[in-house]
């Protein structure tokens, strides 16, 4: 494989450029918007202003592309928090302890990219360049795209297109307009918006903790929150509300939404605080699987990753990691000599999986919620998996595991192991710590 072109510059992109920068022998990476290093945010990520998470799987996956690439997060002022040491962490069914079970990236989006964008070497980044259709053969592969940039249209060939461009993919549109049939697309939309904040906390009240999260309890309670340290000692919080609760984007009503969530320690913290930034809202949240590995026809020199395979609830942070899974899935398959796209396309299916169960599990306990429904044997596993966030509260162990799901380390199936089972009933069925 000579020539690869990737559609779109986010993390995806630049993980998938590097991953193909080492087997191919021109990379070329196409952005429609202007790539300026600025942190106001750009049409082609619509959630670049909202809190961020990079979980230690997408972590591992950053470090073995470009190794000390965390070191300099680090040094870049890029909190690493201990999780949840470093947080007051309410979730659905109640505080978490406060142990060092995990580490978590909490830096802004723009800061994490340009960290990537600098260590790549043979890849060439073309911005304000929009990709307008495919170009395929007399056999169907894809072999280029067409695009458009500012001297006008173009014609860019490729051995391999990688799609790139997360939830506003045109992908479909111009599969189906060549004639290929489409799988049944999976939606879960539990109608999830939220709106954020960036602010300066006066020294004298620093809080003891770099994170709070204070979580929904389906189906009565559908606000919640998330605050986390940034770089240059900003604080990024993001409220969120389900079934359309959505948080206003006006300063007063951004803190009269904060007063009504089930604890009060994050309305006390923003009273004190000094709003920094605009109000920046999202609402196009709800879970979307394209189940590309299920289409019979898949052509051949194509292959999608990231949200434009799979997108989820940006709520639970898991967006940045499994794109680097992705990107980890196409390391392997070029390294085993790229022989099927079709079959790349299942590698992605997996690589997504854990993530899309927390964020289905989590969003199907709301009656409003939409798309997809579960079936019996989901119903049972949502209820276990709600027993089990009780056991967290009480149970370091439990919570441990709980941590490596939520990290994409584990599949969630690993609650399901005889010893965690007997673990969840003791604890879930003890009366609750206050």
């Amino acid at each position: 494989m000579k020539s690869a072109i990737v559609m779109g510059s986010g993390v995806a992109g630049i993980l998938a450029a590097e991953a193909l920068s080492r087997h191919c022998e021109t990379v070329t990476v196409i952005e429609r918007d202007r790539l300026d290093g600025s942190d106001r945010g750009r049409a082609g990520v619509p959630q670049h202003r909202h809190v961020h998470l990079l979980w230690p799987a997408g972590q591992q996956v950053l470090e073995s592309f470009f190794p000390g690439v965390l070191d300099t997060l680090c040094a870049s002022g890029a909190p690493r928090l201990s999780f949840p040491a470093d947080a007051r962490w309410l979730s659905t069914a109640g505080w978490l302890p406060r142990l060092p079970l995990t580490k978590v990236f909490t830096c802004s989006r723009s800061v994490l990219e340009a960290a990537l964008r600098q260590r790549l070497n043979k890849v060439t980044i073309v911005d304000r360049t929009t990709a307008t259709g495919l170009l395929t053969d007399t056999a169907g592969r894809v072999v280029g795209i067409r695009a458009r940039t500012a001297d006008g249209p173009k014609t860019l060939h490729a051995d391999l297109v990688v799609d790139a461009t997360g939830r506003s993919s045109q992908l479909p549109t111009w599969l189906a307009e060549q004639g290929h049939t489409l799988p049944e697309v999976t939606v879960v939309d539990a109608h999830m918006g939220h709106a954020t904040q960036d602010f300066e906390i006066p020294p004298e009240h620093t809080p003891d903790f770099k994170a709070i999260t204070l979580q929904h309890r389906p189906p009565a309670a559908r606000r919640c929150a998330y605050m986390f340290l940034q770089e240059n000692r900003k604080w990024r919080c993001t409220l969120a509300g389900y079934g359309g609760d959505y948080p206003p984007n006006t300063d007063e009503g951004f803190l009269e939404y904060a007063r009504s969530l089930r604890d009060p320690a994050l309305h006390s913290l923003l009273v004190k605080a000094k709003p920094v930034s605009r109000i920046s809202a999202f609402r196009q949240a709800a879970n979307r699987n394209h189940h590309w590995e299920k289409m019979s026809t898949w052509p051949a020199g194509l292959i999608a990753l990231g949200d434009s395979a799979c997108a989820f609830n940006p709520v639970y942070g898991h967006g940045m990691s499994v794109s680097a899974l992705c990107a980890q899935a196409l390391e392997s398959w070029l390294a085993d000599g790229a022989s099927s796209t079709a079959e790349f396309q299942r590698a992605v299916a997996r690589a997504a999986s854990g993530a899309w169960t927390v964020a289905t599990w989590e969003d199907w306990r709301y009656p409003e919620t939409t798309g997809a429904r579960p079936g019996v044997v989901d119903r049972m596993l949502i209820r276990y998996y709600v027993h089990a966030l009780t056991a967290a509260t009480k149970d370091v162990k439990v919570c441990a595991e709980l941590m490596n799901v939520l990290s994409l380390l584990k599949e969630p199936r690993v609650l399901l192991r005889p010893g965690m089972v007997m673990r969840v009933a003791a604890r879930s069925l003890l009366p609750r710590t206050p």
